[in-house]
């Protein structure tokens, strides 16, 4: 199995789950989608007399802008919002449900694509159980419950280590970025090919 942690206001978690769906199906292997919560913040703005660490973290910033764009058109992806301040929380929880219900895949599609086109409010507990209803599963969310759910697979991700999105956990590895298939396929081919011990 392939664990990808992701995050619904990271456009690189948006970017990630195309080619993770396909990759997975590629190599018959099970993609479990977990939350995992990144703040967003927005990228530095240029300023009078920014000192040259300042203009390096501006200039850094800008280049990672640039390439999701680059890779959000090659995906025809579109990506119309700022999500900075954004609570992903009541959209993290009812991933957990889809998931309970084998249906995260296609509710992580739904909610990244409406959500980034500026169609979802993914704070708004109605919006979300439509989502989920449309999946034919229903979602009465107790705000306590989902955050002891979410506190948890966050805990048991720390414990792996993983502490940003997108991240693939395979065999008790972490692959930090989506340029890793390669060496995933490599891994989980070599795990097919051994000889039962």
């Amino acid at each position: 199995m392939i664990l990808l942690a992701l995050d619904f206001t990271s456009a690189s978690s948006y970017l990630a789950l195309g080619p993770s769906v396909a990759f997975s199906e590629e190599i018959e292997v099970d993609l479990l989608l977990q939350p995992f919560r990144v703040l967003q913040l927005p990228p530095p703005t240029k300023i009078r007399n920014e000192s040259v660490a300042e203009r390096h973290q501006r200039i850094r910033a800008e280049y990672r802008s640039a390439d999701l764009e680059r890779y959000a058109e090659v995906q025809g992806i579109r990506l119309e919002i700022a999500p900075y301040g954004i609570d992903p929380t009541l959209a993290h929880g009812a991933l957990l449900v889809a998931n309970e219900h084998g249906v995260g895949i296609e509710f992580a599609r739904r909610v990244f694509t409406s959500f980034w086109e500026g169609r979802l409010d993914i704070e708004s507990s109605t919006e979300i159980r439509k989502v989920l209803e449309g999946l034919d599963v229903e979602f009465n969310p107790s705000m306590d419950l989902l955050h002891a759910q979410l506190d948890e697979v966050r805990s048991t991700l720390e414990e792996q280590e993983i502490y940003s999105v997108p991240t693939f956990l395979v065999e008790g590895e972490r692959f930090i970025g989506r340029q890793h298939f390669p060496m995933i396929r490599s891994m989980l081919s070599v795990e097919r090919r051994s000889p039962p011990t």
